[in-house]
């Protein structure tokens, strides 16, 4: 099932580039593995790498929406061009948001993408209701 879907998301959005949301090094080397890029290699999906460049805190730790605004702030680097490019950003879980956010804030630091689609396997409920 979500092969199908994500793979409808990326045909009619015309997806250029497909970004794994990236762990830091610490629970990258605990886990051995990032699920979103375990998952995309596993349905043959290309994707583009952006970099975590600072280790946050675990973001279920921190109860406070602004704690977590502030844990994420400037921690990826992006290293593509995403110049003109649709994006599509994976995440496993959307809780708050503050980590898409900070993703899309860095993308549009570093280039002028055309559009930003966001995937994610569970979302809380706190957060949809937010729509």
């Amino acid at each position: 099932m979500v092969d199908k879907n994500l793979k409808k998301i990326i045909l009619e959005n015309d997806i250029d580039i497909i970004i794994p949301v990236p762990l830091n090094k610490k629970r990258l080397l605990s886990r051995g593995f990032n699920q979103v890029s375990f998952i995309l290699d596993i349905l043959n999906i290309e994707y583009s790498k952006i970099v975590r460049v600072k280790n946050t805190k675990h973001m279920s730790l921190l109860l406070d929406k602004n704690m977590r605004k502030h844990n994420i702030s400037k921690a990826f680097y992006i290293p593509i061009d995403i110049n003109k490019k649709n994006i599509l950003i994976i995440d496993d879980i959307i809780t708050t948001g503050s980590t898409i956010k900070e993703i899309i804030k860095e993308l549009k630091i570093s280039g002028t993408p055309k559009s930003i689609t966001i995937f994610t396997f569970s979302m809380a409920h706190s957060y949809k209701k937010s729509f």
